[in-house]
């Protein structure tokens, strides 16, 4: 059931979204939003916070737009103005009357975020693009990553699958929750760097999306295979398969970047392996037990790697760089 109020705080990736409404906006929580809602006698006063305001008018800008990046063909469609301290992004649906648009001030991030509400008063809190985006626009202060992955848990290791569609990153996630493990998303992960080290959250996409974090053990991209064989990857190898999966906004330079630093530190921390799996539950045995059927070689992910598989792939990865 969605609620309606003007003030709803959300927890998501352990980021608190404080996010108000001027008198006569009226805010509807999303279904997939509701498991992360916090309640008015949770402590929100402590933790990390993001402030939004929905309010009926956006305080003026003193500067001229200077360039313009949309995303169009999908529904909502979306557009950003760039200024010298801040960028508008226009949200369109499929009637005018509900264009929504948002007030970020660049690297400000002690400021609220502020929201125009459509002529309706009625809003969605973080209707989609808009979560995706924001997530997006914090990263910077919290070292967030959105990447298109499924995630699980199995034996308190956690596993980050990425692969192109129809690669298994879907059935491994099904598969691990078969076999008991702990499940986190199946198309969508939130990951984050923190001092504990690497965890992974989900991003709301449906009604059975829930809050959980599990740390990040290991990383595969997926390769159906006649048997169960994980490669461990080096070098630029693990960039040249990681970052495609990565959810970016390439036109904004200053996050981008910063996206790229935080990829770099996480393929340093996280080791990344080359997944070929039979699409069974022979796969997730593999994972828990480091064995199959087929007695394919495996690597547990806290040992390190053999002298053999670093002198071949010095020899033969023509990418090769230590590390």
């Amino acid at each position: 059931m969605s609620k309606n109020n003007n003030e709803i705080n959300l927890c998501i990736a352990d980021v608190i979204f404080a996010i108000t409404a001027e008198e006569g906006i009226n805010l509807r929580l999303a279904q997939r939003h509701i498991a992360f809602q916090l309640n008015k006698q949770d402590n929100i006063l402590s933790g990390e916070k993001v402030r939004i305001r929905f309010c009926h008018n956006l305080p003026d800008p003193d500067t001229s737009p200077v360039n313009i990046w949309e995303v169009t063909g999908d529904s909502p469609s979306w557009k950003v103005f760039d200024y010298h301290d801040e960028s508008r992004i226009f949200l369109y649906s499929d009637s005018d009357e509900e264009t929504i648009i948002i007030s970020l001030k660049s690297g400000k991030y002690d400021q609220e975020i502020f929201i125009k509400a459509p002529p309706s008063g009625n809003v969605e809190v973080l209707k989609y693009p808009m979560d995706i985006i924001l997530m997006y626009y914090v990263s910077m202060k919290f070292s967030l990553l959105i990447v298109h992955a499924s995630g699980f848990s199995i034996r308190n290791c956690g596993h980050v699958c990425i692969g192109k569609s129809g690669m298994g990153k879907s059935t491994l996630y099904n598969l691990a929750a078969q076999a008991g493990g702990s499940i986190v998303q199946d198309d969508r992960l939130i990951l984050r760097q923190t001092r504990q080290g690497w965890f992974m959250y989900p991003l709301p996409l449906s009604e059975k999306d829930h809050p959980v974090r599990e740390k990040i053990c290991r990383l595969n991209s997926l390769f159906h295979g006649p048997r169960n064989l994980a490669i461990p990857l080096t070098g630029t190898v693990r960039l040249n398969q990681f970052l495609p999966h990565i959810v970016h906004f390439p036109n904004w330079k200053g996050n981008y970047l910063n996206q790229l630093n935080l990829v770099g530190d996480l393929l340093k921390t996280i080791r990344i392996f080359q997944f070929f799996f039979i699409p069974d539950i022979t796969a997730i045995q593999y994972l828990q037990n480091g064995k199959d059927p087929g007695k394919s070689h495996y690597i547990p992910p806290e040992k390190p790697l053999p002298s053999t598989i670093k002198g071949f792939r010095q020899k033969h990865d023509t990418f090769y760089l230590p590390g």
